[in-house]
């Protein structure tokens, strides 16, 4: 530390009332003051060291105020830190358990999924949505969804715009059961809808007289909608949504497992409609089911069959 600021250190207000009594005491031993000057001297000093130890006391006050807030602060830091903590393991303790929501009716299950669509359509990255509905296949249904096309609106827009927003980074893949020509005709009108919509697939199966087998929709990269499916529409009624990415990562395992079948029909590409597709797959309605599901030339970048 320099001398200056050594000298800037010391208690001048001390120094300065030593120096005067000082200077009095010598002045009236010298019988150069009078011992009124010299009380009157006493006084003053009496009084600057009142007014400095005042004037400490009240820096001394001020300065355990200041201490007090900053320890206030640092409490409140602590509390908000404590809740931080909390809020972060219950999010990681959240990420790790599976959440689970059961919609028992038909109308529920549509608005769940066009909300979820909805809100994963405005996260940044990559997205996903796999369908895997093979319905219509263990009785009559009607593609007539007029009494009740209100229950699917909200559902057929928030699909529109993951398969057909410009520049979309959705992957949107379908897998349906189609062994009526009634039903391909339908299909093929979505997917003359959809128009040059990049990354849009569809294959179907044709089995007819199948087992009901459980819908599986998968939405991003941890919900997954596991539903039955009604007796009167190419629809589900039910449906339990499971939010876990293990979840996810085990329903896609299934997906990928009908989606490479032999026995797929590719009705649309990445980037266009498979018209030979469709009609290879009309005749095999016609013919009963009975006709060579065998593929010729497969589409480009699609697994020859096994």
């Amino acid at each position: 530390m320099s001398r200056i600021k050594r000298l800037l250190l010391l208690d001048w207000d001390a120094i300065a009332t030593l120096v005067a009594a000082v200077a009095a005491v010598v002045l009236h031993l010298l019988h150069l003051v009078e011992i009124n000057v010299l009380l009157t001297i006493s006084t003053v000093l009496v009084a600057g060291l009142f007014i400095r130890h005042l004037r400490r006391e009240r820096a001394i006050e001020q300065a355990l105020s200041s201490i007090h807030r900053i320890l206030d602060k640092a409490e409140a830091t602590s509390a908000v830190l404590a809740s931080l903590k909390g809020d972060l393991l219950d999010l990681r303790t959240s990420r790790g358990r599976p959440t689970v929501h059961v919609y028992l009716s038909r109308s529920e299950v549509y608005e769940a999924i066009a909300t979820l669509l909805d809100r994963i359509q405005d996260a940044p990255g990559e997205k996903q949505l796999a369908l895997a509905a093979l319905l219509g296949h263990s009785g009559e249904r009607t593609n007539d969804e007029q009494q009740v096309l209100c229950e699917f609106e909200a559902f057929n827009a928030a699909m529109r715009r993951c398969i057909e927003t410009p520049g979309s980074s959705w992957r949107v893949r379908h897998v349906y059961n189609i062994t009526t020509a009634e039903r391909l005709d339908a299909i093929r009108e979505r997917l003359a809808a959809t128009g040059d919509a990049d990354g849009f697939e569809v294959r179907a199966l044709s089995q007819r007289e199948a087992t009901p087998q459980l819908a599986t929709l998968v939405a991003g990269p941890e919900d997954l909608f596991v539903a039955i499916e009604d007796p009167r529409f190419y629809r589900v009624q039910k449906a339990i949504h499971i939010r876990s990415r293990d979840g996810v990562e085990v329903a896609m395992q299934y997906f990928e497992a009908l989606w490479q079948h032999k026995q797929m029909f590719f009705l649309r590409s990445a980037d266009r409609i498979r018209s030979d597709e469709i009609d290879r797959l009309r005749k095999h309605i016609n013919d009963g089911g009975a006709a060579s599901n065998k593929r010729v030339n497969p589409p480009a970048g699609a697994p020859s069959p096994r």
